[in-house]
């Protein structure tokens, strides 16, 4: 076909093709997902207070009113730990542009209490106090005092190792109390000459029993550790047909366990190889290379300061976990202010309704406290026989 001097040829889409291009709406959407994490993060554990409020639509929805301000101030106090904004942008071919935001906490209500509820006109509004985000952990940042009774040492001297230096094993038990009783997170009770019979305390029943009340029988409480040192020397040779070396290998580990039921808790030790002299064929070359006694004494006394620290730095480091009693509807747990634990000390158990029963210190004494859970509504009688872990905060 020609027109005006143009040739023009003839074009048509296949019917397939205009079918797709017929159905296709006049308008388009872009979706650009944003994810926007709040000026106000999550920061660990803490304590949030916030107001709900609804309004009573009729006499009759009092109660719907009710449950609908309490979520809303539930909703609010997850916020105050933290919250994540999720949205996105919708364009149309006119260019409008609309943004549709979704708000969610970040954090998790691990209990709560309701400490006010009004009703003004036709409006409720409910007020409550919850503990958000994330259960702290045990950083060891609190310094904890620990009492502890050390029991009669177990002591080995190696068949090999030189006699001058059996007594040195002795004073380095010596040196370990001493350690002990310096540091300033440790309140020592010697008990060196009664070896700790786990058996015998169970079997013993200390109104009847004769050397009970005669000489007094060493118990450890509740809350408190039993230590139980164990010194091992051991001396070895090393090296080939014309030089050798003697070494001695100390070692020292503390057996600690839990007061009244003595479990286990754990056992620290520390290890050290000193050299003790050279053999060779000369004599006078054995004499001339021998280490001085005083230096190897200083060595295995030296080895004692890091290993108390490093005990008291993982005893610290241990959860504090007690069983609650309840006792004319107050509940207690047998340790108190010689453990660390003061008025307003937080502690946590397994919830019910929630995640988990925040309980708080409401009176200490030295091996006694009483704890009030944060939700007065709560049933006392269901956290009897449960345990406790207190946390390194107060309320």
């Amino acid at each position: 076909m020609k027109k005006d001097g143009l040739s023009i040829i003839p074009f048509s889409l296949p019917s397939w093709r205009a079918l797709i291009l017929s159905v296709l709406p006049v308008w388009f959407v872009l979706l650009c997902t944003i994810f926007i994490s709040t000026a106000m993060s999550a920061e660990g554990f803490r304590f949030a207070e916030a107001t709900g409020r609804a309004v009573i639509m009729h006499e009759a929805a009092t109660d719907e009113a009710r449950m609908i301000a309490l979520e809303d101030a539930l909703y609010q106090v997850a916020l105050q730990g933290g919250a994540e904004v999720n949205g996105f942008s919708a364009v149309t071919t006119d260019t409008t542009l609309s943004d549709h935001f979704v708000v969610r906490p970040s954090s998790r209500i691990l209990d709560y209490t309701i400490t006010n509820e009004i009703v003004d006109d036709d409006h409720y509004m409910v007020t409550v106090r919850a503990a958000v985000g994330a259960l702290p952990k045990a950083e060891c940042a609190t310094p904890r005092h620990h009492n502890v009774t050390v029991f009669a040492p177990s002591i080995y001297v190696g068949p090999t190792v030189p006699a001058w230096l059996a007594p040195i094993a002795r004073s380095s038990l010596t040196e370990m109390l001493m350690q002990m009783e310096r540091h300033p997170n440790l309140m020592t009770r010697r008990a060196i000459t009664t070896k700790l019979d786990v058996a015998a305390l169970a079997r013993a029943n200390d109104a009847f029993d004769y050397k009970a009340l005669t000489e007094g029988r060493v118990r450890v409480e509740t809350g408190d550790f039993a230590f139980v040192p164990e010194i091992s020397f051991n001396a070895r040779k090393i090296g080939g047909l014309l030089l050798n070396e003697m070494l001695l290998d100390v070692t020292i580990t503390m057996h600690v366990t839990d007061g009244v039921s003595y479990a286990p808790v754990l056992d620290h030790s520390a290890t050290a190889t000193i050299k003790l002299s050279d053999i060779t064929p000369s004599q006078t070359f054995n004499v001339l290379s021998r280490s001085k006694r005083k230096d190897i004494t200083a060595q295995i006394l030296g080895i004692m300061p890091n290993f108390i620290s490093g005990l008291t730095k993982k005893l610290t480091c241990r959860p504090l976990i007690s069983t609650l009693t309840l006792a004319n509807g107050v509940l207690t747990v047998p340790l108190g202010k010689t453990h660390g634990v003061g008025q307003n000390s937080l502690a946590v158990t397994s919830g019910t309704d929630t995640l988990w029963t925040i309980l708080r210190v409401s009176k200490a004494d030295a091996r006694t406290v009483v704890l009030e859970p944060l939700n007065p509504a709560r049933d006392k009688n269901m956290l009897q026989g449960a345990k406790v872990e207190f946390m390194e905060l107060t309320q």
